[in-house]
């Protein structure tokens, strides 16, 4: 038949057809125009459950033959796309918002720095809160209060070196540690006090099971008036203990007891257990010269060796100034304030030498520890006589407290100390 498509006897004409394969939803045939069969390639979404999540970007729905109801596919709702959860004035997906967030949370006085000042819609209000600043905790029986008020994150509570099994009753459990002290010892107490490199001979005594071994690092001298014009309170000493330390009787042991800075001058590191401090069993950094640029310049504990550190406090840079305490079982030696010397041992230790306007030219020494016996201890940092050309900074006290620093002079550091306790 003229201008027909030829097609069998029997068989359909196709020769009006218009679809392509791409209007044949997947994997449906048809026959096109030409009699030729396709294959359909539009994708099926029926039962596919496709789902778009709103954003910032507009999204294309994917191509596909889609049956309209949601579990052939859909974009996402949700329950909390109301006005009271968007910002107020904003407006998401034709929602315009109502929630105000100075409203609903007000700034209270209490929740504000005293002396700082916040505004709610508007309105000026002015804190009353504390701050505490740096807040040093040191443990009770009757425990301690966190003082209420903001805290910069600096302070903390104490550490104390002692704190260990072999000093609490047996059986007894404190914080966590359980005693193993049952009493019926002997304590032998040692005191290396020969600044520089030495040997001691262990005693044929010895235990090596129940035995500490402590060191305090020298304290730096101040620095006086000088080119460039400034003058800066020496640093106290570190401090580093080791337990139970294994040693052979009538061994001969390496040591080193760090000097007292001079003028100008830092203070020795203290070690014990070799002749180098990088191999000791344990050691403490000496305190450091103070410079213009030097803020920590107490021995630090980072740098010692040992089960428990702690650093010495720091001198104060600037005019007439005091010396660090040295650090100590209890903790950190404290720093200088002003033209006063700071304590050792967190407190445990020798006090600070005071400024003392009334007893020019004489000024106030570091005080001498006594944590040990009467005359061994960590020592507090050198004070000052404020104010005066002919002042002169005092000396840090024994052991391992920074000199202080005055216009005309500066105070010596105290110098470094080996404690050898051993029970038998």
């Amino acid at each position: 038949m003229l201008g027909k498509t030829n097609f069998p006897p029997g068989g359909i004409d196709t020769s009006d057809a218009t679809a392509a394969a791409g209007d044949i939803v997947a994997p449906k045939t048809a026959y096109g125009a030409a009699g030729t069969k396709l294959t359909g390639t539009v994708p099926e979404k029926v039962g596919s459950a496709t789902v778009i999540t709103p954003s910032t970007a507009d999204q294309a729905i994917p191509a596909g033959r889609y049956g309209g109801v949601v579990g052939d596919g859909k974009v996402s709702g949700s329950a909390n796309l109301v006005a009271a959860n968007i910002k107020n004035g904003v407006t998401i997906f034709s929602v315009t918002g109502t929630y105000d967030y100075e409203a609903t949370n007000p700034i209270a006085a209490a929740t504000v720095l005293n002396t700082k000042v916040g505004f709610v819609n508007g309105a000026k209000v002015t804190g009353t809160m504390t701050n505490v600043g740096a807040q040093s905790i040191t443990p009770a029986a009757a425990g301690n209060t966190i003082t209420a008020g903001y805290h910069n994150g600096s302070g903390g509570v104490a550490a104390d070196a002692y704190f260990i099994a072999a000093n609490i009753k047996s059986g007894v459990n404190i914080w966590g540690v359980t005693g193993t002290y049952t009493g019926a010892t002997t304590k032998h107490l040692v005191f290396l006090t020969t600044t520089g490199a030495n040997n001691w001979t262990v005693p044929s005594d010895w235990n090596s099971a129940n035995n500490t071994i402590e060191v305090i690092g020298g304290g730096a001298g101040g620095r006086r008036q000088s080119s460039p014009s400034y003058r800066s309170g020496g640093g106290g000493g570190a401090y580093s203990i080791i337990f139970n330390l294994t040693l052979t009787p009538a061994a001969s042991i390496a040591y080193n007891v760090g000097i007292g800075g001079g003028g100008y001058t830092a203070g020795g590191d203290t070690w014990f257990g070799n002749s180098v401090y990088a191999s000791a069993k344990v050691a403490a950094k000496g305190g450091v010269c103070p410079s213009n640029s030097s803020a920590l310049n107490g021995g630090q504990a980072s740098g010692g060796i040992g089960t428990f550190k702690s650093s010495g406090g720091n001198g104060v840079l600037g005019y007439d100034s005091g010396g660090g305490g040295a650090g100590g079982p209890h903790g950190d030696g404290k720093d200088a304030t002003s033209n006063t010397g700071g304590y050792g041992d967190n407190l445990y230790g020798g006090v600070g030498g005071a400024n003392d306007p009334n007893n020019h030219p004489v000024t106030s020494p570091g005080g001498n520890g006594t944590e040990w016996d009467s005359t061994h201890g960590c020592g507090g940092g050198g004070g000052i006589y404020a104010g005066d050309t002919g002042s002169v900074g005092a000396n840090g006290g024994n052991y391992g407290g920074g000199g202080g620093a005055g216009y005309s002079g500066a105070g010596s550091g105290g110098q470094g100390l080996i404690i050898i306790t051993y029970y038998t």
